[in-house]
């Protein structure tokens, strides 16, 4: 009986949204700097033109995720666990927990086509409203 609810709990989450968000996406160097990030502020805003900024955003099918993110001298890693709420129209709502913190926090992932999705992460820099990002999904290797 327990085997059977297992098959069934995966049979389950196979069918779930949330398949989309699993994968290593990267933030797409193609796309430009917004404009608002100049008008609210221009020394982040010159750093990321100047800088190129790098970030590696990998969801593992097992609720885990790892970050990586790099701006000119700078470079953050974090791990930690996401966890699928509901749709919001065609946007997944996560929860995503850093390890070593107690708090949870919203992640907002739409999935542009398979290849491309707009993730607003759960960041805050001053005078910035809290805008998507451009992410591109690694091909498997």
């Amino acid at each position: 009986f327990a085997g059977l609810l297992g098959c069934f709990a995966l049979l389950a989450t196979g069918c779930s949204p949330a398949t989309q968000v699993v994968g290593t996406w990267d933030l797409d160097p193609n796309r430009p700097v917004p404009n608002e990030f100049f008008d609210a502020n221009p020394a982040i805003a010159s750093l990321l033109v100047l800088s190129t900024p790098q970030v590696e955003l990998a969801f593992a099918g097992d609720g885990n995720f790892t970050l990586v993110a790099a701006v000119g001298p700078m470079k953050r890693e974090g791990k930690g666990s996401w966890r699928f709420v509901k749709m919001e129209g065609k946007t997944l709502l996560l929860m995503v927990k850093e390890a070593g913190k107690t708090e949870e926090r919203e992640l907002r992932f739409t999935l542009v086509d398979n290849d491309h999705a707009e993730i607003q992460l759960p960041i805050s820099i001053p005078g910035i409203k809290n805008e998507p990002f451009s992410f591109v999904k690694q091909k498997p290797s």
